[in-house]
């Protein structure tokens, strides 16, 4: 899913930021710069930017209506619910003068899902372009993408999705989704393919199946490391 193209200003950019309320739905964009720590369920119906500081869901629901863009901070999942109904980016959005345009590149950031009753929902893509490493802080929970899904290595960091420990992704899209890694130091835990209809366009690392799973498009580009069956049965439709 594509932002919406638009005119940029230093002014209208920064005129769009409001500051989130603690008690209030809240109808335009937002953006948070310090910590923040939920006390109850909030909802935002424009777009959410992330820049520093720690997001604690801390057992609520927080429900952003466009997309989360997360170019700082520490996004704690904490026993809560995140959902975003477009895309999530740890990346930074940022004006880049030579080309007179706004575009996506790296993040400091990162999400930290390590509690069986973390849940994540996108309805959108989820792209993280992180300088951190997160080998220890995607250890529980689960995180559910509707669009596509796309690992990109950023100064040094190449393990920006390296999930553990009982960590699931499940593809939930209508359509072909798209999945991709830089590096194969990022991997899938557990991936659950409610949606059969996706393409791996880069090697992938294998992993332990929980259930038996179907690779509707095959895997073309390869795979590394170990494809434990468990017991299960794995079906490619396609090349391997």
């Amino acid at each position: 899913m594509q932002p919406v193209t638009q005119t940029w200003t230093k002014a209208a950019e920064e005129k769009k930021y409001t500051q989130l309320a603690w008690d209030i739905f809240v109808v335009t964009d937002v953006t948070i710069t310090k910590d923040l720590t939920l006390t109850k369920d909030l909802s935002t119906y424009g777009d959410l930017y992330f820049k520093d500081g720690t997001i604690d869901l801390n057992g609520y629901t927080l429900s952003v209506g466009g997309n989360v863009i997360q170019s700082g901070g520490q996004m704690y999942i904490h026993e809560g619910t995140l959902e975003i109904g477009g895309d999530y980016r740890i990346q930074t959005f940022q004006y880049n003068q030579t080309y007179d345009k706004m575009e996506y590149v790296g993040s400091s950031g990162y999400i930290k899902m390590n509690n069986t009753r973390d849940y994540v929902k996108i309805l959108g893509d989820f792209y993280t372009q992180s300088s951190q490493g997160v080998s220890n802080k995607l250890l529980a929970g689960t995180m559910e993408i509707g669009g596509n899904f796309k690992q990109i290595n950023y100064n040094t960091s190449t393990s920006s999705f390296a999930c553990s420990g009982s960590h699931k992704v499940r593809l939930i899209g209508s359509g072909e989704q798209h999945i991709s890694f830089d590096s194969t130091s990022s991997y899938f835990n557990d991936l659950e393919l409610i949606n059969t209809n996706v393409k791996f366009d880069t090697e992938i690392k294998g992993w332990t199946l929980q259930r038996d799973t179907t690779f509707g498009n095959g895997l073309e580009n390869g795979t590394t490391g170990t494809f434990d069956l468990n017991g299960h049965k794995l079906i490619i439709n396609g090349n391997l």
